[in-house]
C-alpha cells in the first residue's frame, strides 16, 4: 500500500476536489480601491471556503486523500499571497491619494498667499477671511 495516499471510503462521490473560482490573474492596476477591497474579500472567502471543507473531513473522521489536501494548502497559500499582495496595493493607492489631497492643498494655499489683494478682491465682495476658510 502507498503511504502517500489514502483509500476513500465507499461512500466517495468524486466532489472532493477544491473548488475552482477564477481568479484574476492580472495586476490590480486601475482598479479603484473599493473594487480591491471587493476582490480582496473574494480571496479571504475562497480561503476559508477551501479551509473548512478539509476541517469537516477531519471532524467526521473521513479520509482525505493526500493529494487532495496538497492542493488545497497550494491553493490557500496562493490565495493568501493575493490577499496580501492586494492589501498591499490598496494601502499604496491610499498613501498616494493623501499625498496628491496634501499636494493640492499647499498648492492652493500658496496659490492664495502669493496673489495680490487686489487679485483676490477680483474674485468677488466676499470677506477675505471667508476666501481663506473656504
Amino acid at each position: 500500500m502507498n503511504q502517500n495516499y489514502f483509500e476513500p471510503n465507499s461512500s466517495y462521490s468524486g466532489f472532493d476536489q477544491p473548488s475552482q473560482y477564477p481568479i484574476d490573474q492580472s495586476p490590480p492596476q486601475e482598479m479603484s480601491i473599493q473594487d480591491m477591497e471587493l476582490q480582496k474579500q473574494k480571496y479571504l472567502e475562497e480561503m476559508q471556503s477551501i479551509s473548512n471543507k478539509i476541517q469537516i473531513k477531519d471532524y467526521r473522521n473521513e479520509r482525505i486523500d493526500i493529494c487532495y489536501r496538497k492542493e488545497c494548502e497550494i491553493k490557500i497559500d496562493e490565495l493568501k499571497g493575493k490577499f496580501n499582495g492586494m492589501s498591499i496595493e490598496i494601502n499604496k493607492k491610499k498613501e498616494l491619494r493623501q499625498l496628491e489631497q496634501a499636494a493640492n492643498l499647499i498648492f492652493n494655499t500658496t496659490l492664495l498667499l502669493s496673489m495680490e489683494p487686489e487679485d483676490l478682491l477680483i474674485m468677488g465682495d466676499e470677506d477675505l477671511e471667508a476666501l481663506f476658510l473656504e
